[in-house]
């Protein structure tokens, strides 16, 4: 499966390829930090945040498709089962579907799409506890341009809701720069 993502993203980053034959702007890279809030039955709200790394590709001004990667950096302290952890992103995989409105300058987009998401809570760096969930995720943002190539977003995602077959909930705010190629 890594291998063939690698091919695909290989693929769509050559530039000649990406600005030949696949619209506007070729590729964009966009890296971020995400301030998160986990919430399960089982325990408190916890609050992880974590580095983002995400790969769109525009097919027209107002459609693309977006890439992303999520590795937790530090977690937030939660009680589960009665005792006190700290509640940690391992990752989070998705994949949008990315709907802009806006000017050259300035834009406006929501996000539909899928997360794979790995978290777990432990005692001194020893998970106790692990889980993975697969859920339909959404969001919104605005970006503005700051240079050239280069945007600036603000945004909000929910990547797992835990009213459609899941028990934990797990949403976020992300600053971003994207950086067009």
């Amino acid at each position: 499966m890594n291998r063939y993502l690698f091919l695909v993203l290989f693929f769509l980053s050559s530039n000649a390829m990406a600005s030949d034959l696949w619209g506007p702007n070729g590729l964009i890279f966009s890296p971020g930090v995400i301030f998160g809030q986990f919430e399960s039955q089982d325990s408190s709200t916890a609050t992880p945040n974590s580095l983002s790394l995400s790969f769109a590709k525009p097919f027209t001004h107002w459609f693309s498709l977006r890439l992303d990667y999520t590795n937790g950096v530090s977690g937030g302290e939660s009680s589960f089962e009665g005792e006190n952890f700290k509640a940690e992103v391992d990752r989070i995989w998705s994949g949008f579907a990315k709907f802009n409105y806006g000017s050259e300058w300035s834009q406006y987009y929501l996000l539909a799409g899928v997360s794979q998401a790995d978290f777990f809570a432990g005692q001194k760096n020893e998970p106790t506890y692990e889980y993975t969930q697969i859920s339909p995720s959404f969001g919104v943002g605005a970006s503005m341009k700051i240079e050239k190539k280069t945007m600036m977003a603000l945004e909000y995602v929910s990547y797992m809701t835990g009213g459609m077959g899941g028990d934990v909930n797990f949403s976020a705010f992300g600053v971003r720069f994207e950086q067009a190629f």
